[in-house]
């Protein structure tokens, strides 16, 4: 049965570790506890539908199941890797053999995916896993560490040793600062020699073997410059806070995922409610993950109310992120926020470079803040004049 592709699609047969786990699968299966105490236990013979069944549940866990298809957006990134990583494969399949050998060595053996917290670096590495139809590893950094000498190394060893085993293959480093800081400031000698041994590893790859080794970091400045010169980790692709063309993309990813059934017009309003900060005082912006946590929170809008229809009202409650009780006002303090607000809103209207008013509210959505209005993007956003500059703070 271990004879086969553990995937049809994949050129990845069954490794040391893959019939590791189907031994413990049989032996789990084989022991099963008496009823009767006396008894002590018992043990069933091992059918050949029992491997099968086995066999079949390992394929399936060893399949990375995420492509670049199901991450909406990005596509700078789908497409540098396509470029460097993928498209230069598919072409040395149709060269002859010896000639094979250099193409596949000019291919990048590294590559960081650098940005801030939930914006999806891990999914693009399981991703670049799966067009490379690679096996994957992904390891934890501060998982590496042990309080034992030459532990902490001897398990660096054991990673690469079993990747180029089961070449092709892909090993994702996620918080890869964690192991692979700067030598210079390190303060235990533990984290010179995991860097040291992350060299090594990483110079010791032939030109025939296929291993790619991908790290995901929210500080790539503060990597060891060794691990970012070209031959090791050759790219560092930016992988930032979503803009509007990628959060139009994850919302109709997430509205066929969750069957929100949110029209065009919702879909428009939700890409421009958060295409600000999550929460003014906290200085994050919406994050994949973040817009993810709005559809969710849809979905159980719907689930509580089947046949309720999602509302504009709904949108802007699901994506507030509220972290307090909302404050209570008077019928007079509502009068006082309402004019204030609409201050605002009427100065913004009739300046000269202001951006136009899109949502007043006197809704305390954020912490703190008892009202807002809600501009739409500017004309420029990369540069701001004087006069753009003269007119926020005209509104203000």
């Amino acid at each position: 049965e271990t004879e086969t592709w553990i995937d049809p699609s994949n050129f990845s047969r069954f490794a040391g570790r893959d019939l590791e786990a189907l031994a413990s699968a049989l032996a789990r299966e084989r022991l099963l506890v008496a009823s009767d105490e006396s008894s002590g236990v018992e043990t069933t013979p091992i059918t050949e539908a029992m491997v099968v069944r086995l066999v079949a549940e390992r394929i399936r866990a060893s399949k990375p199941l995420i492509s670049f298809g199901d991450i909406g957006g990005y596509d700078e990134v789908k497409d540098k890797l396509r470029t460097e990583i993928l498209e230069t494969l598919d072409l040395a399949k149709n060269i002859p053999a010896d000639k094979r050998r250099q193409v596949e060595h000019m291919v990048p053996k590294g590559v960081i995916f650098e940005g801030p917290p939930g914006t999806g670096k891990t999914m693009f590495a399981k991703a670049l896993a799966r067009e490379l139809h690679a096996t994957v590893s992904i390891v934890n950094g501060p998982e590496l560490k042990s309080m034992w000498h030459g532990e902490s190394e001897r398990r660096v060893r054991e990673i690469f040793a079993e990747a180029r085993r089961n070449a092709p293959s892909v090993i994702v480093f996620d918080e890869i600062d964690s192991i692979a800081g700067k030598r210079e400031s390190a303060t235990f000698g533990v984290d010179r020699s995991m860097v040291n041994q992350l060299l090594t590893e990483m110079d010791g790859f032939g030109g025939n073997e296929l291993v790619f080794v991908v790290a995901t970091t929210n500080f790539a400045t503060s990597l060891d410059q060794a691990l970012r010169r070209p031959g090791r980790f050759e790219y560092v692709l930016h992988i930032g806070y979503p803009d509007e063309k990628a959060r139009t993309a994850i919302f109709e990813l997430y509205n066929h995922k969750y069957e929100l059934g949110l029209d065009s017009k919702l879909g428009e309003h939700l890409v421009f409610r958060t295409s600000g900060w999550v929460d003014p005082t906290s200085g994050v912006r919406y994050s994949g993950d973040h817009l993810e946590a709005v559809c969710r929170a849809l979905f159980r809008r719907r689930l509580r109310e089947p046949g309720h229809v999602l509302t504009m009202d709904d949108c802007d409650q699901a994506a507030a992120q509220r972290t307090k009780k909302p404050i209570k006002v008077t019928a007079g303090e509502e009068d006082v926020i309402a004019t204030h607000e609409a201050g605002h809103a009427v100065v913004a209207r009739h300046v000269d470079g202001s951006v136009r008013v899109r949502k007043i509210s006197i809704a305390s959505e954020y912490d703190g803040s008892l009202g807002y209005v809600l501009h739409g993007e500017p004309e420029q956003r990369y540069v701001q004049d004087e006069r753009m500059l003269r007119a926020q703070i005209v509104c203000l």
